[in-house]
């Protein structure tokens, strides 16, 4: 059992993807993850406004299954976009008075290999490839 406020990465191999996996087709490893942010205050706070950069986000060798925030007390006022970067940003308000506030992030998320790259020399005839962990 991971340690309260510390990320669980738990992978699990893509061949043992549960049922539910609609693709199955093996894309890379998958990962667990939750974060946990606590915030408690000496005295009640009447009104609190903040921003949460939190959610996962799609990459060409990320696929996001799944991602939800869970945020006690429960926010008056809740909104997501999408900033400039692609990331989604949420507000929320807290419009009752409250003396703590808990923010969790939870994601299951799938990883890719990295890309096999192959770099051509100027010169015809001669190729080096590299692999590239990006």
């Amino acid at each position: 059992m991971p340690l309260p406020d510390r990320p669980d990465l738990s992978p699990t191999v893509a061949g043992a993807a549960p049922a539910d996996d609609p693709s199955g087709d093996g894309f890379g490893v998958r990962f667990r993850v939750r974060h946990t942010t606590r915030y408690d205050y000496g005295e009640d706070v009447s009104v609190s406004h903040h921003l949460l950069h939190l959610t996962a986000r799609p990459h060409p060798r990320q696929r996001v299954r799944r991602s939800a925030l869970t945020i006690l007390p429960g926010p008056a006022v809740q909104s997501s976009h999408t900033d400039y970067f692609g990331n989604t940003v949420t507000y929320v308000a807290m419009q009752e008075p409250h003396r703590q506030l808990v923010v969790t992030a939870e994601s299951e998320v799938e990883v890719g290999p990295p890309r096999r790259w192959t770099l051509r020399s100027r010169h015809p005839g001669s190729r080096c490839a590299i692999r590239w962990a990006a």
